[in-house]
């Protein structure tokens, strides 16, 4: 599944844009870095983008105009962020779409993966250098600020796996944020990640590794931040939302009936709903190929201190 460009669209200059010094025009969906731009998509709906289970897709599929804003422009905008923020990171595969379905369910602005961070997480150590902090910050910033942030409900955003490589950069930025990493059983995240995007399983033993390190960098800033696992989520979705309630991320207020988003496919409609696996579930000798990859690298120090019941030593053969 690629990550958002400004090659997704054939663009034709329309008009100048008209500045509103009290909102953005479009939720942003992903840089030009040749031409130092943040472009924004123009919906007709723009309040439903943000039901979709992926925003970057719902935005590609339904954006009518571009709004193509420079860099040095972007301090026009506004960027305060009302509420404190959930950010949601994950290895994928391992509920935080459903999450991010059942804290909207819960009141939330919810936000699930958009784009323009992805984008800026895998743009490599050289066009990180050539930007620079202080520019790298404010893309963040307005990137976040642009998605509806200025709403008075409390805000959740989502990001795809690749963003767990700036979860330290958005902590900074926003240190009064809570931070949620997800993660799962290894095997049956395993069988997952396998059957929907496939993948090497050395590879996949690395990405499992850095959900815990994400974790781990966020503790080290000493950020308000739980590690929430699948499995606890399916057997108890209340009392994991509540966990974010207990910690003033949602506010205290009811939480209600969850079992008709539980019974939904919370990706329905995209590559990665449940009926569109590609493929059957690993074989034995990718197990093994795992496995003895996560024996090399598996992290004990962490495990010890952040999922020792899940992961300790002598339970790693177990399925």
């Amino acid at each position: 599944m690629a990550v958002a460009s400004p090659l997704d669209f054939t663009l034709d200059c329309v008009s100048e844009l008209a500045v509103d010094g009290d909102k953005w025009p479009a939720p942003a969906y992903c840089l030009s870095h040749t031409q130092e731009r943040m472009l924004c998509a123009i919906c007709p709906d723009s309040d439903g983008l943000f039901e979709a289970p992926f925003l970057w897709q719902a935005q590609y599929q339904r954006a009518s105009h571009i709004a193509s804003i420079p860099f040095e422009r972007l301090h026009e905008f506004p960027c305060t962020v009302l509420q404190k923020p959930i950010f949601v990171f994950s290895i994928g595969r391992c509920g935080s779409t459903l999450l991010s379905a059942l804290l909207r369910a819960c009141g939330a602005h919810s936000i699930s993966e958009p784009d323009l961070l992805t984008q800026l997480a895998v743009s490599g150590p050289d066009e990180g250098r050539r930007m620079g902090k202080q520019l790298r910050d404010l893309l963040i910033e307005s990137c976040i600020a642009s998605l509806g942030t200025q709403r008075r409900a409390p805000i959740a955003i989502k990001f795809r796996s690749q963003c767990n490589g700036i979860a330290r950069e958005i902590a900074q930025i926003f240190p009064d944020g809570t931070y949620v990493v997800m993660m799962r059983d290894r095997h049956t995240w395993l069988s997952s990640r396998l059957r929907a995007l496939g993948g090497d399983p050395k590879v996949l033993a690395s990405r499992y590794r850095r959900g815990l390190q994400t974790f781990h960098e966020l503790q080290s800033l000493r950020v308000n931040s739980v590690i929430i696992w699948y499995e606890d989520l399916v057997s108890d979705p209340a009392g994991t939302v509540r966990r974010l309630m207990s910690d003033g991320a949602l506010g205290h207020g009811e939480i209600p009936d969850l079992g008709s988003i539980m019974n939904l496919d919370s990706q329905a409609g995209t590559a990665l709903e449940k009926n569109n696996a590609r493929r059957k579930g690993p074989t034995p000798e990718e197990i093994q190929t795992f496995d003895d990859e996560w024996e090399k690298i598996r992290p004990d120090s962490w495990i010890e201190i952040y999922a020792r019941d899940r992961l300790r030593s002598g339970s790693h053969r177990s399925r």
